[in-house]
């Protein structure tokens, strides 16, 4: 199998190839919350084979910058304009252990949007029982000089999509 170009590795990804999938949409408590799928792999686990921790911000990202994608929203672009999306606050808490192998499902909903930034919630299932949840909080920035702006509306109404079921 050839790997894809890599303004394809989303695509691939919802094909099914690494392991990730786009389930699609489910509304819940007045918010959009968007599910992806994702297979533990080598990657994701430690020696013991239990998923690191630092990899649930990445499946996390991978998800958000995945819908974005889709929706002709590209983080390079935006970063090439000299904006940043840096975190501000990251909260996880860990109910379950994930494996490798294990299949769990992503769900993201966006609450707390503004004009300079949003929070992104998750939570990561597994066999339908919550394995972690958490929450990132996120600002629009200008790179240099480092300094808070308001988010471009290309950015902002995909935002809102979620936002606002």
């Amino acid at each position: 199998m050839q790997l894809p170009k890599i303004g394809r590795l989303w695509k691939a990804k919802r094909a099914g190839l690494f392991g990730s999938g786009y389930a699609g949409f489910g509304l819940t408590q007045g918010n959009t919350v968007l599910t992806f799928r994702h297979r533990l792999t080598w990657m994701d686990v430690d020696y013991a084979r239990v998923a690191h921790y630092l990899r649930y911000n990445v499946w996390v990202d991978d998800a958000f910058h995945g819908y974005l994608f889709e929706r002709g929203f590209h983080i390079k672009e935006f970063m090439e304009q000299g904006y940043g999306l840096p975190y501000v606050s990251n909260s996880c808490r860990y109910f379950r252990a994930l494996t490798l192998e294990d299949e769990v499902e992503i769900q993201l909903t966006v609450t707390d949007l503004d004009e300079n930034g949003f929070t992104l919630r998750y939570r990561i299932m597994k066999a339908g029982a919550v394995a972690a949840e958490g929450d990132v909080v996120r600002r629009c920035v200008q790179q240099a000089p480092p300094r808070s702006v308001e988010m471009p509306q290309a950015l902002r109404q995909p935002l809102r999509a979620i936002a606002e079921a």
